[in-house]
């Protein structure tokens, strides 16, 4: 037989009882308010991997990109290498910047990388931290990932990378 059973229970399950429930009462207070931070919990190791995806998408966006770059600059820099600074400063690179920004777009698109968790999508990636100057194309992308849950205060995470490519001689 698998349950122990008494004299006239006719082979039902005998409860054990300590004193009273309070027993009982106090395990479904502790499961209410565990189970909230266990789901908390879940919810965060979720949106880790979605954070990884993101992650991966604009890295490999920004490898396209800079890789496209390098070649863009070395057939534009020969003409620019042949004309002289009139005033002196340095380029502010802003061709460069634009055409870094329209191959990342494009390329973020193509990958369906998921940027709703981005904040303010697409438009919400930065490029303007980029340096083109030298043999080297640094680009970089600063861009913030909402928090999962809505708390009273509006956290965020701020990620930055970085992609460094030689520039085709």
């Amino acid at each position: 037989m698998l349950f122990p059973t008494q004299a006239g229970t006719k082979g039902r399950c005998i409860s054990l009882t300590f004193g009273n429930n309070s027993r009982k009462a106090v395990l479904t207070i502790e499961a209410a308010a565990v189970l909230p931070f266990f789901a908390c919990f879940l919810v965060f190791v979720l949106y880790f991997f979605r954070i990884l995806q993101v992650h991966a998408g604009v890295a490999q966006a920004l490898q396209y990109t800079g890789r496209r770059m390098a070649a863009e600059c070395s057939l534009s820099g020969q003409a620019a290498e042949k004309e002289p600074e009139q005033d002196g400063s340095r380029n502010t690179g802003i061709a460069e910047r634009l055409k870094a920004e329209l191959f990342f777009t494009k390329q973020l698109k193509k990958q369906n990388c998921p940027l709703q968790y981005v904040t303010h999508g697409i438009s919400g990636i930065s490029l303007l931290q980029s340096d083109f100057s030298g043999n080297y194309i640094e680009l970089k992308a600063v861009y913030r990932m909402q928090f999962p849950l809505r708390l009273p205060r509006k956290l965020e995470y701020r990620i930055v990378q970085v992609q460094k490519c030689r520039k085709w001689t």
